[in-house]
């Protein structure tokens, strides 16, 4: 007994290490590193090395990681059972499904992201360099996952008609307009966090030599967040209980889908409002606030 505590000690001390040291470089940032390692060392060894570095973009979401999320909660539930049916002897690996599934569930929702990196094997010189490239002008670094081919708000709204149009003409295939939608939502929402006083002050430290690239890029993103909640916000006056498929939505909660690619209605589909079923089409608000996510006719 005592020497398994032993093990645990210095598993855990060796663990934190690796957190600190190389998981905080990457998005999937200290903790998530610590508890996935300490859970089952391979799961964590492999979230680790496929995180992303926190100089990057972070990692998006998608219902592909909701659902290996759900198959491993499933899987750790299972092997709880087992666990207690066997007196101990069976399903010890629990805990390394359930915390790999509720990491896959925070991935699948872009919340994996890590504000607070450090890295520690960094050469000064190359960060100096690197730094050097960008302050040649007064100019920020390029924005994470932008296309800033469009600017204005005019031109956006153009080119939204413009895809309707190709679409509708067959030009385009949904899955390539639904792509070109969401880039001209970046350029939009860039547009938006741009007019901010707070990107203008993000914008002057990094001139100034305050924030390093990889900074800026993080609270890039944090404004933008704020953005995107703010919009949903707004769209959200209206807090009428929307019944699909047996559940109660507001447009909130509809929106929070959309945004992470969970785009489980169509135009088409029946909904139950103030006991009155309407295809989405007939309900404007809705229509309204989804307008950017659904395609056109």
């Amino acid at each position: 007994m005592e020497s398994m505590v032993v093990v645990l000690i210095v598993a855990s001390i060796v663990f934190f290490l690796m957190a600190e040291f190389f998981g905080r470089a990457k998005h999937i940032g200290r903790w998530w590193s610590f508890f996935l390692l300490l859970s089952g060392f391979f799961p964590g060894l492999i979230a680790l090395i496929a995180s992303p570095s926190a100089k990057n973009q972070p990692t998006k979401g998608g219902n592909g990681y909701k659902v290996w999320g759900i198959i491993l909660l499933i899987f750790g539930g299972l092997n709880f059972f087992m666990l207690i049916g066997s007196e101990g002897q069976m399903g010890q690996a629990f805990v390394a499904f359930l915390m790999t599934g509720f990491y896959l569930i925070q991935l699948s929702q872009g919340k994996v992201v890590n504000y607070d990196p450090k890295f520690y094997f960094e050469s000064t010189s190359k960060s100096i360099e690197s730094r050097s490239q960008y302050n040649t002008s007064t100019s920020p670094p390029p924005f994470l996952g932008e296309n800033n081919v469009l600017n204005g708000g005019e031109s956006i709204s153009s080119s939204y008609k413009d895809l309707e149009l190709l679409f509708n003409k067959g030009v385009i295939t949904k899955y390539e307009y639904e792509q070109k939608i969401k880039s001209l939502k970046e350029s939009n929402l860039m547009d938006e966090v741009q007019k901010t006083n707070e990107f203008k002050s993000l914008t002057r430290l990094y001139n100034n030599k305050l924030l390093e690239d990889y900074e800026y890029q993080n609270k890039l993103e944090v404004l933008k967040n704020k953005m995107r909640a703010n919009n949903i916000e707004s769209k959200s006056t209206i807090h009428k209980k929307y019944k699909i498929d047996g559940d109660e939505y507001e447009i909130k909660d509809i929106l929070n889908k959309f945004r992470i690619g969970n785009y489980f209605l169509s135009k088409s589909d029946y909904i139950e409002i103030d006991n009155t079923r309407k295809q989405l089409r007939d309900i404007p608000e809705l229509m309204e606030a989804l307008k950017e996510y659904l395609p056109p006719n």
